[in-house]
């Protein structure tokens, strides 16, 4: 398979466009020099900078992976994405297997934001086992240092963050509310948002994470009996999922609002809610999460769906 460098890929995609470096510098943020210097192979840059680079000349990073990737690359981009997906569905075991063979690697390790990730997926894996919430949040704050050496909560709404720290912020918060520490989590969750809220100027961009920020907030606030707040943020968050076309947490954020809906007596409306986001469940086959709504609309409106 014949491979290209990443710099002579992107100059030739540029001159497809009849793009000029000064309008590709203008229209990506990234300055002129540093194009030239990717371009002539004298720079490495970061994912984030070829991923604006690719995106402002309308191409996707990663469909174009295998144009530029060594056979070697391919096979650990290939793991890293097998590890994200087994992550994220709790099989825990392949996720061990898969983080000894990514981290025996020197070529990937060598990078921070692949450090970083190792980090923040033992960690991920420590919970998915229910093993020592310490632990775990011991290795996220050591993650985020990677991208952020003087890493702290407090000023989590004035970083740059990337699509790695608000995952791994994501789960700092889950583990304060697994501790029981709901006003933390609280405090971290609402500090993400106002960061998108601030810094965040792409929709789509917005429409990956902000559904689950506002999932995990609203759960947070309804335990915590703030019921009204939640709701607001339930309504803002769905019209996002519908702006976006992203749906993988409108169930979730429609079961959040029934949920407050229903502490607040509003017994009519949680019923509409309810169904709603069982019939949402229906659609995206969210079978696992459809179980609990239906149990909770029998146990709370003695309703079966």
């Amino acid at each position: 398979m014949i491979k290209r460098d990443i710099g002579s890929l992107l100059k030739r995609l540029r001159e497809q466009k009849r793009i000029t470096q000064v309008e590709l510098a203008e229209d990506s943020g990234i300055d002129r020099a540093t194009i030239s210097k990717i371009e002539s192979g004298k720079s490495r840059p970061s994912i984030n900078t070829l991923r604006a680079l690719f995106e402002k000349l309308g191409y996707d990073l990663d469909s174009l992976e295998n144009h530029y990737m060594s056979r070697d690359e391919i096979k650990l981009q290939k793991w890293k994405n097998e590890l994200e997906d087994h992550l994220s569905n709790g099989r825990t075991e392949k996720s061990d297997e898969l983080i000894s063979n990514l981290e025996s690697s020197e070529d990937f390790m060598r990078h921070n934001v692949n450090t970083q990730f190792i980090l923040a997926a033992k960690a991920s894996n420590k919970l998915s086992k229910n093993e020592d919430a310490d632990m775990s949040l011991a290795l996220l704050n050591k993650a985020m240092r990677v991208s952020i050496p003087l890493f702290a909560e407090r000023y989590i709404e004035d970083y740059f963050l990337s699509n790695q720290d608000v995952w791994i912020i994501n789960m700092i918060a889950s583990i304060h509310f697994r501790n029981n520490d709901l006003e933390r989590a609280i405090s971290i969750m609402n500090a993400i948002k106002g960061n998108f809220d601030n810094h965040c100027v792409d929709i789509n961009l917005k429409g990956k994470y902000y559904p689950t920020i506002i999932c995990n907030l609203t759960k947070y606030l309804e335990l915590m009996g703030r019921c009204e707040e939640a709701i607001k943020l339930c309504d803002i968050g769905v019209d996002v999922c519908r702006a976006t076309d992203r749906f993988s947490k409108y169930h979730k954020i429609m079961f959040n609002k029934a949920c407050c809906l229903w502490k607040l007596g509003r017994k009519d409306e949680c019923e509409i809610f309810i169904r709603e986001a069982h019939y949402a469940c229906r659609i995206f086959n969210q079978l696992s999460d459809m179980k609990e709504i239906q149990h909770y609309a029998y146990e709370k409106l003695g309703v079966v769906l």
